[in-house]
């Protein structure tokens, strides 16, 4: 699909966090140090490798082609970096 069409909705975010409270509350989920996540310290790192990549990896799309009906045009921008400082 095209990239410029991949917006996603609140709606969506809020689903895969409540897919994430639900699941860190009943399995141990450890982030790149080995500690134990909890909704209060889990961030996106840690939900892209066990949540985002698991969900995608074997469909090889976004997240937004996974959970989307149809193209879905973007009313914002937003940037991001995967880096640490």
């Amino acid at each position: 699909a095209d990239t410029a069409e991949r917006g996603i909705s609140v709606a969506q975010l809020e689903a895969l966090g409540h897919l994430v409270e639900e699941v860190v509350g009943k399995c141990d989920i450890t982030d790149n140090y080995g500690e134990v996540q909890t909704w209060e310290t889990i961030n996106l790192y840690t939900i892209n490798v066990y949540f985002v990549k698991i969900l995608t990896g074997e469909y090889r799309c976004s997240f937004v082609e996974l959970v989307a009906e149809g193209d879905q045009t973007p009313l914002w921008f937003v940037s991001h970096w995967w880096g640490t400082p």
